[in-house]
């Protein structure tokens, strides 16, 4: 792609429309894992992003500015920020500047000489006297020198991961290195970006200095999405929607790379598995070192995020997972809906509901316009409903207690009636399986649940069936039935059945494939009038909002 000048090469960068490939501004031989870089020439491929063109004048106001000294691209995890950060350094090489840049400090930490060697080599490319002494200098202390002795104007730093260079582990060589870093920059304008866990950031950028803090918030924009679609019409969307892909990645760009690898979708891939342990783990460890307030307040911070709601001002800083959940202007924000479900599901283990029933009524309400959103909102009144009341008109009654599982459940074979949930945040076959007991009879009556607001649903009764070993395996000695229950927002109340299947083993027995079982679909307001009424007032709500 050709550029005319700084202005067309900015709008061309910036428009999502333009996808391009760019070689890699580094010249050592360790690329960080999150670029995905290209053929044998180095290059890595950038979709343009709207965020771009306001990058360059935030850096345009540093440089600009003597009040002005450092500036900071701060985001979410997955956003991107190390993609705008290596695009920069592409942009401002191409019209003049000389980029020192430093695409991963945890490879700068171990070796700190030869790392920034390699980065000057680039920053130099197009001298060879400037050259041959870059691959002369012996030590840190030459390496200081010689940035001092060439530095000009036009010297300029980008940084990235630079929490690196902080934590308790080696804490005084990170230390050694990144005052070592400072001083070698002292004069140069620098772009930093760093994880948004980096405690020492939060304290730095919340009291007064003289850094531009530019924050990179949520996932594409609703232009960039269009056309990441675009660029991969070649994705098959299997049994998801669009939607859906888009509300459990949250629009974020490494998910959405991660889960469509191979042009298939699946939200088991690693980038994904990887934010929902993380995610639990904070907040396994909150409940862990918190105290009864502090507890209180990282809930209700969590709890304002996933409902996109007012958070509390007095939390403190660290007790906030900032890879996954931000405020802005006061709103919070989760990150994605696969962290959505995996924080909630977990605070429930911890014995923690985020939501109850007038909460997701009045959730759906204010997201009605998202219908992946609204579906996690009702699944969650609904399956609050069934622990209070039950299901009344399959003669299942409540309260009941609530057990989350990981895998396949371990049934509490004290409970005459218990709701099981999984734990998993994408769970394949159901919302839940609710298992009644007749302990005198030695009857028990598995219940899987599926709540949907889907006119087409992925096919969950084989996807469940598929391991009828594992869902009965803890009810040995009871005679069994099944009831698969579909609560729907159709009005209808059906009902079918389904013969069972059995073959026959190697060794001529025989083995149960599914058992004959029922299929029940019953209406929203059978369940939980009041939250068919919630449903029914936020769609009435959305009509209203629809442009004419």
């Amino acid at each position: 792609m050709n550029y005319k000048d700084w202005d067309d090469a900015k709008e061309k960068l910036s428009s999502p429309n333009n996808s391009v490939d760019l070689p890699f501004p580094f010249l050592g031989t360790t690329v960080p894992k999150r670029f995905m870089i290209r053929n044998d020439q180095g290059s890595f491929h950038y979709m343009g992003r709207q965020v771009f063109s306001g990058l360059l004048e935030a850096f345009n106001s540093i440089t600009r500015s003597r009040g002005l000294e450092d500036l900071w691209v701060y985001g979410l995890m997955g956003y991107g920020k190390s993609y705008l950060l290596a695009v920069l350094t592409c942009f401002l090489t191409a019209y003049g500047y000389r980029v020192v840049y430093l695409p991963d400090c945890r490879v700068c930490h171990k070796r700190p000489v030869r790392y920034l060697q390699d980065a000057l080599l680039f920053t130099w490319a197009d001298s060879p006297k400037k050259a041959e002494e870059i691959i002369g200098l012996r030590d840190m202390n030459e390496v200081e020198s010689f940035i001092t002795n060439t530095w000009s104007t036009s010297v300029i730093f980008v940084v990235d991961q630079l929490n690196a260079l902080d934590g308790d582990d080696e804490a005084h060589t990170k230390a050694r290195v990144r005052h070592w870093l400072d001083r070698c920059r002292s004069d140069a304008k620098t772009v930093f970006s760093t994880s948004a866990n980096n405690i020492s950031f939060h304290r730095t950028t919340s009291q007064q200095n003289n850094d531009y803090l530019f924050t990179v918030f949520g996932g594409f924009t609703r232009v960039e999405m269009d056309a990441w679609w675009n660029h991969h019409h070649t994705v098959t969307l299997g049994d998801y929607t669009r939607n859906e892909i888009e509300d459990y990645t949250g629009c974020n760009p490494l998910l959405l790379a991660s889960c469509t690898k191979n042009d298939n979708v699946s939200f088991a891939c690693d980038e994904i598995l990887q934010m929902v342990r993380q995610s639990q783990r904070f907040a396994v460890r909150m409940k862990n070192t918190l105290n009864e307030w502090e507890w209180s307040h990282y809930q209700s911070y969590v709890k304002a995020c996933v409902a996109g709601d007012v958070v509390p001002g007095n939390i403190a800083p660290q007790h906030v997972d900032h890879r996954f959940f931000h405020e802005e202007n006061q709103v919070g924000y989760c990150i994605c809906g696969a962290v959505r479900q995996a924080i909630t599901k977990e605070l429930a283990q911890l014995g923690t509901y985020l939501f109850s029933i007038d909460d997701s009524i009045e959730a759906m309400s204010v997201l009605i316009s998202n219908p992946s959103v609204v579906g996690y909102f009702l699944e969650n009144a609904i399956l609050r409903s069934i622990i209070a009341t039950g299901v009344p008109c399959l003669d299942v009654l409540g309260p009941m207690p609530q057990f989350v599982f990981e895998g396949f459940p371990t049934y509490n074979l004290a409970y005459e009636r218990a709701l099981y949930v999984p734990k998993a945040f994408n769970f394949p076959a159901i919302d839940a399986v609710l298992l009644r007991l007749s302990p005198a009879e030695k009857k028990a009556e598995l219940i899987p649940i599926q709540v949907t607001i889907q006119k087409s649903h992925r096919k969950s009764e084989g996807q469940f069936f598929k391991d009828w070993n594992f869902w009965c395996r803890h009810l040995h000695g009871y005679e069994l039935s099944v009831t698969f229950l579909w609560i729907t927002s159709d009005e209808n109340l059906e009902s079918t059945s389904t013969e069972g299947k059995v073959r026959k083993t190697r060794d001529g027995s025989e083995k149960v494939v599914w058992p004959d079982y029922n299929s029940v679909y019953i209406p929203l307001k059978e369940v939980n009038r009041e939250v068919w009424s919630g449903y029914e007032a936020a769609k009435a709500k959305q009509t209203l909002l629809l442009p004419n």
